[in-house]
């Protein structure tokens, strides 16, 4: 069997990927902290490329793909405490500018959360309309 560097399987390394995967999590989002972003905390520029926000299309929800299934579920709240102190800016942002959605919410938030919009930009708003 060739070794994985040339295309071949090495069912150990299965293990280890989820093992990291949950160490990257537990050290970037535990409760108190800000919640995990793409740069992280590891990222060593006062000027990081994105700005290091939180981008909500899909790079965001990926953080935390793995934390139900590692047991790690407490490591939600600051993604949770990060949603909720966005509430109010994104519920006037939403009565602006998408009568029907209940809060839009920059694509690309920042921390603190950003104020409501009050002009438009090239932004692209995400609806974020509460469940029933």
């Amino acid at each position: 069997m060739p070794p994985p560097s040339r295309g071949g399987d090495d069912p150990h390394l299965i293990p280890i990927y989820f093992q990291y995967g949950r160490y990257m999590l537990i050290a970037s989002s535990r409760p108190g902290m800000l919640a995990a972003n793409l740069q992280g905390i590891w990222n060593e520029s006062v000027d990081p490329p994105w700005g290091s926000k939180y981008t909500i299309n899909i790079n965001t929800q990926m953080n935390y793909w793995l934390a139900n299934r590692a047991n790690l579920a407490d490591l939600h709240a600051p993604l949770f405490d990060l949603l909720e102190s966005t509430q109010q800016a994104g519920a006037t942002t939403a009565q602006k500018y998408s009568p029907a959605a209940t809060r839009l919410l920059a694509r690309n938030g920042h921390t603190p959360p950003s104020k409501a919009r009050t002009k438009s930009t090239d932004e692209p708003l995400v609806p974020t309309n509460e469940a029933g």
